[in-house]
């Protein structure tokens, strides 16, 4: 007979199932299993914790405010205030590293005592989840974490024998130093670093996602590599932006994601498409949440949509007093789906299925399309495991991955790789032909084979950019005429987006052919940082082209929608067949950006609109 440690195990992991299955039917997505800590030896009260979160997600919200400095042994502020109005105390609190650090942005003195106190009596008195992010001032130089003040430069910075090498060391071990103290306070910490991490307005995503990521990754590896540093769960935190995946440091080194997400129209919107992108993202294995926010999210509509966040997080300074009245917190917070004082278990010695021996290679990460090119984002991801699916995240392994056309044909070009933390992620692999149709193989020596489901070949090319300097007062569609040379072109990465770009005084181009997956009416919406257009074609050629949308004041590129974005009117597109698209900009100063989203027939979202929807422009009239 099994014990009652092991039977408790297994209901506590058919719960797990359960609840994040329900929350992501809607997406297509179904979850064979929750994840386990990024780390191997991970602590088991983490483990415990993990394992709760996984079993309330998709049926409860978990909540809580970003907390106040208080006296000590005393409530703050924001947290004072819910236990007024309702009568208890949220789930969650979070609180900012940098106030306990030396060259912290808040009180500006080292005080590792007070957060040790104040997330020791919330996780071991009150049974609570703890939270922790870090403002991060640059490591030399200026102290302030804002890209536009600092000098800082992350890319040198992450490379050893470099003059800010050391100085990350540093910061990174005073940080590593106040978790340990936590750790030995007996609390487990879900754990946010370099949030916000495809903005711009931060030193470390300067210079784009190769460095930020190896900075997290410096970072994991520093704080997880010494004994009792296990207490940690590594949380993703992007912005709610159109490139949520920009930055994301790979499956290896993330155990659930984080959004921060402000709505500049101060609405309570449940953001079902950023929800939905997240889960197709990771497809399915991570847990999803709202780290920050100003206004509380309307949990009806949450349900209603679908949109099952696991968590909103109020920012802090009477964020949640001054952006929510009264009647609406109170509702949020003593909403059935709410979780408040009295209904959680034993957060300590909450029943956690352990992943035990690996037996088997799987792919976590369900994917249908693959690019020429590689896919940006989304590509194999294969996984030790045990037979229930956890990943087992100790142990080396060569992995070979091959593409097959059956179960046993194998094909030339395999790609071998080690596995990290368990997972072994390829992400180079690619479909060479559009609308091809494969299955991806890996094999390891102990752990047999695992196999993708379908993958089709997206299209092999993205959208073409050109570009010609401006000379006075332009007509954005005559500005790109083939009179004059151009001054530069190039193939996208994504399609049709420029991120952030510091060439300037220039008109742009990106045009394409614009592939429709149904039949249907379409809306499209156009965000740029100064005027842009919008033009499709009835059809494929550049001469039936028609404008669609235009933008005359610049809109914001990480809010989605604004009050400055164009939408057109439902524009009718038939499936397969080719229609030109081109999107026109003015770029005068600074750092500008460009980019276009749409709701297709079905109501689903495309943001940005992906490269495997276009193909190359067959038409050379327009190119120089």
């Amino acid at each position: 007979m099994p014990g009652r440690a092991h039977v408790q195990a297994r209901r506590a992991l058919a719960r797990a199932r359960r609840g994040p299955v329900r929350a992501l039917v809607c997406s297509g997505f179904a979850v064979c299993g929750f994840e386990t800590p990024v780390k191997a030896g991970a602590w088991a009260r983490t483990q415990s914790l993990l394992a709760y979160l996984w079993c309330v997600f998709g049926g409860k919200i978990l909540s809580g405010p970003y907390e106040s400095q208080s006296e000590r042994n005393a409530l703050g502020d924001e947290l004072r205030y819910i236990e007024d109005i309702t009568g208890g105390l949220p789930a969650i609190l979070s609180m900012d590293l940098a106030d306990c650090l030396g060259r912290g942005h808040g009180r500006g003195q080292p005080d590792f005592e007070y957060l040790t106190q104040c997330t020791a009596n919330w996780y071991l008195l009150s049974n609570r989840i703890v939270v922790l992010h870090w403002h991060w001032c640059a490591p030399l130089g200026k102290c302030t974490f804002y890209t536009e003040d600092t000098h800082f430069d992350i890319a040198r910075a992450v490379l050893q024998g470099t003059r800010g090498h050391p100085p990350i060391l540093r910061d990174v071990d005073e940080a590593v130093r106040l978790i340990k103290m936590l750790r030995n306070a007996g609390v487990p910490v879900s754990w946010r670093p370099l949030h916000e991490s495809n903005r711009r307005w931060f030193w470390w995503w300067a210079k784009g996602p190769q460095p930020l990521n190896k900075l997290w990754w410096l970072r994991c590896d520093r704080f997880t590599d010494l004994p009792r540093h296990n207490n940690l769960l590594w949380a993703f935190p992007p912005a709610a932006a159109i490139d949520l995946a920009a930055g994301y440091p790979v499956d290896a080194y993330v155990g659930m994601i984080g959004m921060d997400h402000y709505p500049r129209d101060g609405g309570r919107d449940p953001a079902k498409d950023f929800f939905d992108e997240l889960v197709s993202m990771c497809g399915g294995t991570k847990l999803v949440g709202v780290s920050e926010t100003r206004p509380i999210p309307e949990v009806e509509e949450l349900i209603e949509q679908w949109a099952h966040w696991l968590c909103f997080v109020t920012w802090s300074g009477h964020v949640l007093m001054r952006h929510n009245t009264t009647e609406l917190s109170r509702e949020a917070y003593v909403h059935p789906r709410a979780l408040v004082l009295g209904q959680f278990p034993d957060l300590a010695r909450f029943p956690c299925p352990c992943a035990g021996r690996y037996v088997q290679l799987g792919f976590a990460v369900p994917i249908k399309y693959l690019l020429g090119g590689g896919s940006v984002c989304i590509h194999p991801v294969a996984a030790a495991q045990v037979a229930q699916g956890l990943t087992v995240r100790y142990g080396m392994f060569d992995v070979m991955l091959a593409r097959v056309t059956g179960p046993v044909q194998w094909r030339r070009g395999r790609v071998r790789c080690r596995t990290v933390n368990g997972v072994t992620e390829f992400p180079d692999a690619a479909i060479a032909h559009p609308r091809a149709r494969h299955v991806f193989t890996a094999r390891a020596k102990g752990l047999g084979h695992g196999a993708t489901g379908l993958i089709l070949g997206g299209l092999a090319s993205r959208p073409l950019r050109e570009w010609r300097r401006l000379t006075g007062t332009i007509n954005l569609a005559n500005s790109l005429e083939p009179t004059t040379p151009l001054d530069g072109r190039e193939i996208l990465r994504a399609a049709p987006e420029v991120q952030f770009d510091p060439e300037t005084n220039n008109a742009t181009r990106m045009s394409g052919y614009l592939i429709p997956p149904m039949t249907g009416q379409y809306v499209f919406w156009l965000g740029s940082f100064a005027n842009a257009e919008l033009w499709l074609g009835t059809n494929g050629s550049d001469e039936s082209r028609q404008l669609v949308a235009d933008v005359t004041a610049s809109t914001s590129y990480a809010k989605w929608p604004y009050i400055n974005e164009a939408g057109s009117a439902p524009v009718p597109l038939e499936a397969g067949k080719p229609h030109y698209i081109e999107l026109l900009d003015e770029r005068k100063r600074g750092l500008t950006h460009s980019s276009v989203q749409r709701r297709m027939p079905d109501g689903t979202g495309e943001r940005p609109i992906p490269a495997r929807r276009l193909c190359p422009l067959k038409n050379k009239t327009r190119v120089q």
